[in-house]
């Protein structure tokens, strides 16, 4: 790993948090113009702004998509993953200091995917939102470029339907009146649920195998997963990961 690459990492960083202001800035813009066209209103100020908010960011993001593709995360790997974009992929990097978060456990509770991570009302979140908002977008992507990771997803999907219907539960959309998404016999697990956890496993698989990548390029120490050693909800204990080779469509 170059002086230059690692140099890069700072400004990707920024570009990242600069991006996230924008977009809000802009939803923003655009939420207020909805209501106002509704009344029948306009706002000259803010039709002028839209669309120079819009070209900020474009601009940034081209920004994300050159320091991505410059670093060797995305060549050594991630450029092999269907659904992975260089857009993306620099939007997730540039939320976590990868020097600073040493296990791959820790990538996770910095992205809001350790377990019993949720937000409360009247609680400051222990995890990055933003970051959190990404990955979930980088999982729609993957999901939809039917690649290995969208098999990680079908195979978690099968066994959380399965794992519902031995509890008694029924799976179906959901309806008005429902008990349900809790574990116990007669409620209801809605499919929009099942779909949510698979796609949490999924994205956490992905976030362990950039983990691994990116600590790799930086040659910083790494960490077996906590999962080595330790049985699954089937009972199988893992003697090996997945490494990020095998997570590979190219």
């Amino acid at each position: 790993m170059t002086t230059e690459t690692k140099v890069a990492l700072e400004p990707l960083a920024y570009a990242g948090r600069l991006r996230a202001f924008l977009e809000k800035a802009r939803v923003g813009v655009q939420v207020h113009l909805s209501h106002l066209k509704l009344q029948g209103r306009a706002d000259p100020l803010a039709e002028s702004v839209l669309p120079k908010l819009v070209a900020i960011e474009d601009e940034i993001e081209g920004y994300l998509k050159r320091e991505a593709g410059r670093h060797p995360v995305w060549d050594n790997w991630a450029s092999k993953v269907k659904g992975c974009g260089l857009m993306t992929l620099g939007a997730v990097m540039s939320r976590v200091d990868i020097q600073r978060v040493n296990t791959v456990s820790a990538m996770w509770a910095h992205f809001g995917f350790a377990p019993g991570q949720k937000r409360e009302a009247g609680k400051k979140l222990d995890y990055d939102a933003v970051g959190r908002t990404w990955c979930w977008r980088l999982g729609d992507s993957l999901i939809k470029q039917n690649g290995v990771f969208k098999r990680v997803y079908d195979e978690r999907k099968a066994y959380e339907e399965a794992q519902a219907l031995a509890k008694g539960q029924v799976v179906r959309a959901a309806k008005k009146g429902d008990r349900r998404n809790g574990d116990g016999p007669d409620e209801v697990m809605t499919k929009m649920h099942l779909h949510r956890r698979a796609m949490r496993y999924m994205i956490k698989r992905f976030l362990a195998c950039l983990w691994l990548e990116w600590r790799a390029a930086e040659g910083l120490p790494l960490q077996a997963p906590y999962i080595i050693g330790r049985a699954d909800e089937s009972g199988r204990v893992h003697q090996t990961f997945i490494t990020p080779s095998e997570m590979t469509d190219r």
